[in-house]
């Protein structure tokens, strides 16, 4: 199975999640949201980058999913997520990200920028976060 989305620790308590370009699938979207889950089980806070240049539209269904995901995970992202950018250079991706969020509203602060050197700014920006690497 391919991955949908790809998550880089190496920069915790900064975590990047790259979309492979792979289009998704029941099996690889559930392991992505196991995967999106299993990151705030330390229960410290971090944020997320996430790099959807090449991400595929998602259909319907996953989109409800992910909103769904969203509503039943509030609490721990209000409690542990400091701040999420989505890297988003595509019109069409951002849509789907309005849809996502029409249907359930991100409890965390975020912003949506078209390159992931805008976001690394804007992440090290959030109060009380800092990266120690920036390139």
């Amino acid at each position: 199975m391919e991955k949908f989305v790809i998550f880089e620790k190496a920069e915790w308590p900064l975590v990047i999640g790259t979309f492979t370009g792979q289009k998704a699938d029941v099996a690889n979207f559930d392991l992505y949201l196991e995967e999106m889950t299993a990151l705030y089980h330390p229960k410290v806070p971090f944020s997320i980058i996430f790099d959807a240049t090449h991400a595929k539209v998602l259909p319907p269904a996953m989109i409800k999913k992910q909103a769904d995901w969203m509503e039943n995970h509030q609490e721990i992202m209000v409690n542990y997520l400091s701040g999420i950018a989505y890297v988003i250079p595509s019109s069409i991706m951002r849509g789907i990200l309005r849809a996502i969020f029409s249907l359930q509203k991100q409890p965390s602060p975020y912003t949506v920028v078209p390159d992931v050197q805008e976001a690394r700014d804007w992440v090290n920006n959030l109060p009380g976060f800092s990266l120690t690497s920036t390139s």
